[in-house]
């Protein structure tokens, strides 16, 4: 099966958010974690019998101001990083089969990776992305399959590789 693609600013932002998953999972979780110490520390503020600053809501301004920090910063350096990068706008001929991924770009670059080199795929609802042992990672919008290529590349990812 062969497709051309060309990846979209969207769609770089979308495999990203997509790879950062767990990232994002942590950041909340601090969040959160702020939250609470904000809640207990003013909850134990008026009873603190030294008179002086809880501790609890010493360090949730931290952890707030920090998750915060995080999530605005990640998507602005995603931007950042696709504007820069000129050769992941080129366009892209891929071709999928049984026995691996190929790509040749327009701007020169090409590669031929069996599946065997692959860790494993995701998908969300604009890209797949399979994702080598070194976190690097393919981007694979759907926009550019139509729906039979979609199904038949989805069909051969899922025999060849773990889904996560």
């Amino acid at each position: 099966m062969e497709f051309t693609s060309r990846i979209s600013s969207k769609d770089f932002r979308a495999a990203l958010r997509l790879k950062r998953k767990n990232l994002y999972r942590a950041i909340y979780a601090v969040f959160a974690v702020g939250l609470i110490f904000l809640f207990v520390g003013v909850a134990i503020q008026p009873t603190s019998k030294e008179g002086g600053v809880s501790q609890f809501f010493v360090q949730a301004p931290v952890l707030l101001g920090w998750s915060i920090l995080m999530l605005i910063l990640l998507p602005s350096m995603g931007r950042l990083s696709y504007r820069r990068n000129k050769n992941i706008q080129a366009e892209f001929n891929n071709s999928v089969t049984e026995s691996g991924f190929s790509y040749k770009s327009s701007s020169g670059s090409s590669g031929d990776a069996p599946w065997s080199s692959f860790s494993y795929w995701r998908e969300s609802q604009a890209v797949l992305l399979l994702v080598f042992p070194s976190n690097i990672f393919l981007i694979c919008p759907k926009s550019c399959l139509t729906s039979e290529k979609l199904e038949e590349f989805k069909a051969i990812l899922s025999r060849v590789l773990p889904k996560k």
